[in-house]
């Protein structure tokens, strides 16, 4: 994969970060990018997936949270775009939680987007998960 472009935005307040970014992708054609920001959380989701039960146990977090990082990318799933986001949040005594990013409303957020171009990258079902093909060196 080669790099393209790259996009520092902020996002608008009371978007929805994972729906924003996912948007900003598919208006922009982005297909593969790397995703980071920070910011301003309220009334978000996170998730930990349960391997055992094969889904996403959710976590509510209710009030506003610092985005203290986000960290993730844009690849096709069922051929659309599809961003996959950790978060880190904190609360204001400095207590941290974190997990695959559900949703989670936007006070302030700051996104930056790397575009990469190249080959495809397609997620795929494995078991439970869609996952990208696994890392195959080419001779």
């Amino acid at each position: 994969m080669d790099v393209g472009r790259a996009f520092l935005i902020r996002c608008p307040e009371d978007e929805d970060l994972v729906k924003f970014v996912e948007d900003f992708a598919r208006k922009n054609g982005i297909n593969a990018g790397i995703v980071n920001a920070i910011g301003t959380l309220k009334n978000a989701r996170l998730g930990y997936f349960n391997k055992e039960k094969g889904k996403y146990e959710e976590i509510d977090i209710r009030g506003y949270r610092e985005l203290l990082s986000a960290m993730g990318n844009i690849s096709l799933k069922n051929g659309d775009v599809f961003v996959h986001i950790h978060a880190v949040l904190g609360d204001r005594e400095g207590n941290t939680v974190g997990g695959h990013l559900i949703e989670g409303k936007v006070f302030v957020g700051e996104v930056f987007v790397l575009e990469l171009r190249g080959e495809k990258l397609e997620r795929i079902k494995e078991g439970s998960l869609y996952l990208w093909p696994p890392y195959r060196e080419k001779h």
